[in-house]
């Protein structure tokens, strides 16, 4: 079982690195989205040679329009020519450039809600995709099922911590409903973070715009600990923490990745106790915006989707 972090800056990515993560998530503004840390092609060549024993994966999972493909091609070059590890893609626009252009780029798949069923890793498979990443949507034992049944050609990963997207679309929701209502005042919508709350709901849903769309998210941070001896027996490949809607200046990834290290520790020295378990379950809370609004979602069953104040 692997580690996949993304930092909220360039000291954090180092910092990452030097702490041996197994995988290091940067991207590229203008080609991916829901990402803390905008790296340049200067920086990530920077990051390639400090790597050590480390991987870097590149997040290209924007959706395309077509006069965006030449510079998409471009930049797909760029990342073939500094040979990073996998690319983490969503528009299948990735792959088909990586194909036409027979560039040496691995591929990660995450449609972030779209993975639910093993049934769908043959076409994963025959378009030789090294890894997918499952949806957050699903229960545990659903979960185990397809880590069960999961081929062996590909590796599987999961976001076991922080918020948890719901939905994207590339429309700009916020403003056009703002525009509905005659407030014109885009500046007030455009890159704020804003909450939205049904009656039935517990928490408020969190929502933001930005020039790829708009962005709606969890009202609860995902913590997923108390599960991963779980994952480790059913051998799930990489287990991701998501800084998404974090302080940049807390070191929210890095000090997140050094529990779950610990954690995984535990899990081979045959030392799993639900005391110390619950010590490291005690400290992820304190990197929480709010302790009280931490949960292990689907995975945890209803109850724990904090979605519906009835159940």
């Amino acid at each position: 079982m692997k580690i996949v972090a993304s930092p909220a800056n360039y000291n954090e990515a180092i910092n990452l690195l030097q702490t041996n993560v197994d995988v290091l998530v940067l991207g590229h503004n203008d080609f991916c989205v829901r990402n803390q840390y905008h790296c340049d092609l200067q920086s990530l060549k920077k990051l390639c040679e400090e790597k050590g024993n480390s991987e870097i994966w590149v997040k290209v999972n924007a959706f395309f329009y077509e006069p965006q493909i030449n510079d998409l091609e471009k930049y797909l070059e760029e990342l073939n020519q500094l040979k990073v590890d996998r690319v983490i893609f969503n528009d299948y626009a990735v792959p088909q450039i990586i194909y036409e252009k027979n560039l040496n780029l691995k591929l990660h798949y995450d449609p972030n809600t779209l993975v639910t069923s093993y049934g769908q890793f043959e076409f994963y498979v025959q378009n030789n995709f090294s890894s997918v990443n499952l949806s957050n949507e699903l229960f545990l034992p659903e979960v185990n099922t397809i880590l069960d049944n999961k081929p062996s050609q590909i590796e599987v990963s999961l976001q076991i911590h922080g918020y948890s997207l719901i939905m994207h679309s590339r429309w700009n929701l916020v403003t056009n409903f703002s525009d509905y209502i005659e407030d014109k005042d885009d500046e007030y919508t455009r890159n704020k973070i804003l909450y939205i709350r049904e009656e039935q709901r517990q928490y408020n849903n969190i929502i933001f715009e930005d020039k790829h769309g708009t962005h709606m998210f969890s009202g609860y941070e995902l913590c997923l600990l108390k599960y991963l001896k779980n994952f480790y027996d059913k051998k799930l490949d990489y287990i991701v923490i998501d800084n998404i809607l974090q302080d940049p200046n807390t070191n929210y990834s890095l000090e997140v990745c050094k529990i779950y290290q610990k954690a995984i520790k535990l899990i081979k020295d045959n030392e799993w106790t639900e005391n110390k378990v619950n010590e490291l379950y005690d400290q992820c809370l304190s990197l929480a915006k709010d302790k009280n609004k931490v949960a292990a979602g689907f995975i945890g069953g209803i109850k724990e989707i904090k979605h519906y104040e009835n159940i």
